[in-house]
């Protein structure tokens, strides 16, 4: 396996996720995976589909959108290796969220989905060798290299686990 290090390679929004990161990325994406499934098997089933404000996402809504963001995110990673030169769409998460029909989502299978989504984000990143992390493309009209997108998917859970620990 290629350690991966941190980067600049990214725009200054991101900064606030990737800083969260300390150590091995992929250990940090392997120890997550335990921490938010314990989390949320602890949590009362009856307030998983509950927000702490009002306009605010439920504790599923969240965890949907950190696999939807994982799934772009890895796509964009993806795309860049492969030399990709056009610009990678963005996405609207509030509009994704709204679609997501998380309410008729069990619990279980949205932890499924999150457990696979991971797996293969790792398998995806463990894959790409020196020269492929190091690429940088667009995406949302902003340079990003595809080994800043790694660290940005940990920060960004890093930041929604934080989140849910502190509101609901």
């Amino acid at each position: 396996m290629i350690l991966i290090p941190k980067t600049s390679e990214y725009i200054p929004y991101f900064e606030s996720y990737i800083s969260l990161v300390d150590g091995d990325v992929i250990e940090s994406l392997l120890f997550q995976v335990k921490i938010l499934k314990d989390w949320f098997l602890a949590y009362p089933n009856e307030k998983l589909d509950l927000s702490y404000a009002p306009n605010k996402w439920t504790t599923k809504e969240v965890l949907q959108h950190i696999i939807d963001t994982e799934r772009i995110m890895c796509y964009r990673a993806f795309s860049i290796s492969r030399n990709e030169t056009n610009n990678l769409l963005g996405f609207d998460e509030n509009e994704y969220i709204k679609n997501a029909d998380t309410i008729n989502k069990p619990l279980n299978q949205l932890l499924e989905e999150y457990s696979l989504q991971r797996a293969s984000t790792i398998a995806l990143f463990k894959g790409f060798n020196k020269k492929e992390l190091s690429k940088v493309g667009i995406a949302n009209n902003a340079e990003i290299s595809v080994r800043a997108i790694i660290y940005l998917l940990a920060g960004h859970e890093l930041h929604h686990f934080s989140v849910l620990k502190e509101r609901y």
